[in-house]
């Protein structure tokens, strides 16, 4: 076994729950009826680097429960308040919890600004129990062991295998897993919900490796945290997920070569695929595997209806869901790129994800990633700042990207039918259709004087001065802000409000 991964036995045993009181808890070691193989396995998993086995009573999670202490190990304990519980169509309970104290060896830490990097996540599902703990960022996962045991496993976010380069898909119709095109649509209307279904398959490789008993836990955790994501990034969206377990094995196959196969006609993958999307009315697919790899790989598309009918397709290994690449590759699928100082989006030139090394540890949002950073699960925004620091800039925006193509991917298969689609093509409705040239500071190098530009920052038009400050206009870097129009030191030189 590697020095750095350990085992501590800990019996947790939660009961004499209130409102006004925190969950007692008693430690012994018993290892007895411990599952022996899942352990190994787990322990073989490169991102664990602790684990810990703990005995429970699942049986007490229900919304009676305010208040949860849990211990990660022997050093590390997490008090938690309960947010929210609901009981899925699944029949899986689900305890939401905002982290309120961390108790780490006695040192006492209880200022926790948000739910979005620092929250418990519990499932119980088929009589066991799954998890998901993160504070500020950093990663615990609850994996059932059996009914009553599971493991605590923390986690090592830099072992996780790199996500592969989204793929650009072609702009013919080749795809037999597109729905029916003569389905009735509804116009868009930007302050409205949009309903996006989706549909999981998963291999019987996959299955296996999750086990037939842990695997409604799993797939409750997926929908869960993609739906967190559209809270944390302030999204109307609301998920449905659905899922099927395939019986067409993978034989070999990498993502790429399952990705193909998925959307093409001559397979039974692709057969397999069309028949259960439109069975599901699934408006984005994506297929669970076995590793073989990368973490996950997805269509990058431009947001128009054409594309999610025909590419809304992508990949994702089983163990990566912990990472949140479900809801990465999903991004893809909505326009999103990762890293803009290596990447181009052809489609939104502000779609990228952000990262803050500045601190420490530093954070990436969901579409990017940095070595030594936790990987938080919400989109890029400037606009949004959970933890004290902006998540974005004005061109690493992918929250702005998903809000304008969120509509037409709800639109694959209309939930209420209405008219036809209009617009078909992505607008945005986070900011204004008024007389303007550019989106600051697209198009910077040919400001001139009279050019309108729209600062996503703030949605307010700007015009640039004329001659001899017309200069002043052109002059913006990242780390030069000064005539930034509305927020640089000195905008009023270049600029005038509109």
């Amino acid at each position: 076994m590697q020095a750095y991964k350990a085992i501590v036995i800990l019996i947790i045993s939660l009961f004499s729950f209130s409102s006004n009181s925190y969950a007692v808890y008693l430690y012994n070691i018993d290892d007895e009826g411990s599952s022996v193989e899942s352990l190994k396995i787990l322990l073989g998993e490169p991102t664990t680097q602790e684990l810990v086995v703990a005995k429970l009573n699942i049986y007490q999670l229900n919304n009676e429960i305010k208040k949860l202490e849990i211990p990660i190990n022997t050093n590390l304990v997490v008090s938690s308040e309960l947010i929210s519980f609901e009981t899925t169509d699944a029949q899986a309970a689900v305890w939401q919890g905002r982290i309120v104290k961390v108790n780490k060896g006695g040192y006492i830490d209880n200022v926790f600004q948000n739910s979005v990097d620092s929250f418990v996540t519990l499932i119980r599902a088929d009589n066991r129990l799954t998890g998901m703990i993160s504070i500020r960022g950093k990663i615990y996962t609850i994996k059932p062991l059996d009914e009553y045991r599971v493991a605590i496993i923390t986690l090592d976010s830099s072992k996780f295998p790199d996500e592969g380069e989204p793929i650009n898909v072609p702009d013919t119709e080749t795809s037999p897993v597109a729905p029916p095109t003569d389905l009735a649509q509804t116009p868009f209307n930007p302050n409205a919900t949009s309903e996006i279904n989706i549909l999981m398959i998963t291999t019987p490789e996959a299955f296996n490796q999750i086990g037939e008993a842990n695997y409604r836990g799993f797939i409750s955790m997926a929908a869960k945290t993609l739906q967190q994501n559209a809270l944390n990034t302030n999204l109307r969206i609301r998920y449905t997920v659905s899922d099927i377990v395939t019986n067409i094995a993978e034989r070999g196959r990498n993502q790429h070569q399952l990705l193909a196969a998925m959307q093409t006609p001559n397979n039974e993958l692709g057969q397999f695929a069309a028949y259960q999307r439109n069975r599901a009315r699934a408006d984005l697919v994506q297929l669970v595997v076995a590793y073989n790899g990368v973490c996950g790989l997805g269509n990058h598309l431009d947001g128009s209806l054409h594309h999610f009918r025909y590419w809304g397709f992508s990949t994702v290994w089983h163990r990566c869901v912990d990472n949140f690449t479900h809801v990465h590759e999903f991004g893809h699928n909505y326009g999103a790129m990762h890293d803009r100082n290596t990447e181009q989006n052809r489609f939104f030139p502000w779609g990228f994800g952000f990262r803050d090394t500045a601190v420490v540890p530093g954070f990436s949002t969901v579409m990017t990633s940095c070595n030594g950073c936790s990987r938080i699960n919400m989109f890029s925004s400037p606009l949004l700042a959970p933890n004290g620091r902006p998540m974005g800039t004005t061109m690493e925006d992918n929250r702005r990207v998903v809000d304008q193509t969120r509509h037409n991917a709800a639109l694959v298969f209309p939930k209420d039918p209405g008219g036809p689609v209009d617009p078909e093509y992505p607008v945005d409705p986070g900011y204004p259709t008024g007389n303007y040239d550019h989106v600051f500071p697209s198009g910077l190098s040919t400001y001139r004087a009279g050019t309108r530009v729209l600062q996503p920052r703030n949605n307010l038009i700007y015009e640039c001065r004329p001659f001899p400050n017309e200069g002043f206009c052109r002059q913006w870097s990242p780390a030069s802000p000064q005539f930034e129009p509305g927020f640089g030191a000195s905008w009023p030189q270049a600029w005038i409000l509109r």
